[in-house]
């Protein structure tokens, strides 16, 4: 993603299953959009995710995932981004505010190791996707992140136990968007490529 509008940095006290710490958010990172995967019906098409860089200690603390793909083992390490509820407009329009029925969670993301490769009945292979940027067929990689969610300034936890895991993906589209969310209103942005797709999961954390 690129940027015309500077980022302001700023601290933010996160809490999630990992621990609590203060954190410094330093710029912008990924947008994350609702997809629509091989067909499945959207649950929420107007909340997005933009994620922000952070850093974290090494926290290598072994877990289990599992969702569609499958199950495995990741080491989980340090936080990566963290990525808040955000609206998208178009270059020019505001972004509308997030209505109740549209809240998620923020997110922390952390970056991962594969322990075990992924257990699943048949192989993914490629993966039909459709957004608001178009209709797209992207080969699965590996687990990049687990996203846990995290209570942000004591604001809380909507949905304690859903997490994500985000798998690398490729693919060029450039788009320009404005997001709007708790750190700012600001236009115009522009997304470079496709980088991951996070699957909603359920994850263990083991001794």
């Amino acid at each position: 993603m690129t940027e015309r509008v500077p980022f302001q940095q700023r601290q933010v006290t996160l809490q999630d299953q990992f621990g609590q710490r203060n954190a410094q958010v330093a710029e912008r990172k990924e947008l994350c959009n609702p997809v629509q995967k091989r067909a499945e019906p959207f649950h929420n098409r107007a909340s997005h995710l933009q994620c922000y860089g952070t850093s974290s200690p090494d926290l290598n603390r072994l877990v289990a995932v599992q969702n569609q793909f499958g199950s495995q083992r990741l080491l989980v390490h340090r936080s990566e981004r963290l990525c808040l509820p955000s609206r998208k407009s178009r270059p020019g329009k505001p972004a509308p505010k997030i209505n109740a029925q549209e809240r998620i969670d923020h997110f922390q993301c952390y970056g991962v190791g594969q322990v075990t490769g992924l257990r699943a009945p048949t192989a993914i292979g490629s993966v039909k996707l459709f957004d608001q940027f178009g209709k797209t067929k992207v080969k699965v990689g590996p687990a990049l992140r687990l996203c846990a969610p995290v209570s942000k300034n004591g604001g809380g936890v909507l949905h304690r136990v859903s997490h994500l895991v985000c798998y690398r993906i490729k693919g060029r589209r450039a788009v320009q968007y404005g997001i709007r969310n708790q750190f700012e209103g600001v236009a115009p942005l522009r997304t470079i490529r496709r980088h991951s797709l996070c699957v909603p999961s359920n994850k263990v954390l083991l001794p």
